[in-house]
């Protein structure tokens, strides 16, 4: 039964491994009720039975022009928002989803938590383990940069986690504890607010890795402050009216203050 809840290309890797075009859709494949996949003249016999068995189970599939009606279990309309509560509710939920899906940061911000979240975030070992870089030194230090040196364990960090009350941060071992330790002086704010400026404060360590890279400029801690602020307020503008401007105000006047 778990086999048959896997998609297609899971249940044939072979038959998948000769298709010429792995992006071509249901509708272009199955033709009046005639299976044509773009394959390889020759099929491994791994492959060939795999054929077989696809071709069995989709003989009786019969294709529709009306458009896909995508439902939830108990049969309500699918959304975004309900698939999370019932992640939320059933105890799968992925790690640090809440974080992606709970905050009002811009699109470019929540699609670049997303990418790191899921350890896909280029970082200099990344490239050069892909064979982008000839070393994965990190631009601030002769440490290897991966994800949680990138965002947690880099010298360079101190100051700015510092600046955020969130010494913690920098023993952290992976970006899940990041964000616990960078939460942690941020309880007492509601969770859309705490998880947005934990990614405004990952977004400012991305944006400054960056800037070293690039052009070769180590901002300090004052200019970390001022980055943090600036972003923070335009952010500001997008806060839902449901929640307070004034917990937001005043986590941004200490940082202020911190520099001084």
């Amino acid at each position: 039964m778990a086999s048959m809840l896997l998609p297609l290309y899971a249940r044939t890797p072979a038959l998948v491994s000769h298709c010429t075009n792995p992006s071509i859709t249901v509708a272009e494949a199955l033709c009046d009720r005639r299976l044509g996949l773009p394959l390889q003249p020759r099929l491994t016999v791994t492959a060939q039975g795999q054929m077989e068995a696809l071709v069995s189970s989709l003989q009786h599939a019969t294709l529709s022009s009306d458009p896909d009606v995508r439902l939830l279990p108990g049969g309500a309309a699918f959304s975004t928002v309900a698939a999370y509560r019932i992640m939320c509710t059933s105890g799968v939920a992925l790690p640090l989803s809440d974080f992606n899906l709970e905050n009002f940061a811009p699109l470019k911000v929540r699609v670049f938590f997303w990418i790191a979240r899921h350890g896909n975030t280029r970082t200099r070992a990344l490239l050069h383990r892909h064979g982008c870089l000839p070393s994965p030194r990190c631009p601030f230090c002769d440490a290897d940069e991966d994800l949680a040196h990138l965002f947690a364990r880099c010298v360079w960090l101190e100051p700015l986690f510092a600046l955020v009350e969130a010494p913690a941060a920098g023993a952290a071992h992976d970006l899940e504890g990041v964000c616990a330790a960078l939460s942690a002086p941020l309880q007492e704010l509601a969770p859309p607010v705490r998880h947005t400026l934990v990614l405004l404060i990952l977004w400012v360590v991305w944006k400054s890795r960056n800037r070293k890279v690039f052009d070769d400029v180590w901002l300090r801690a004052r200019h970390l402050a001022k980055l943090l602020s600036e972003h923070c307020e335009l952010w500001l503008h997008r806060l839902p009216r449901r929640l307070s401007r004034q917990p937001v105000e005043s986590w941004l006047a200490r940082l202020r203050t911190s520099v001084l």
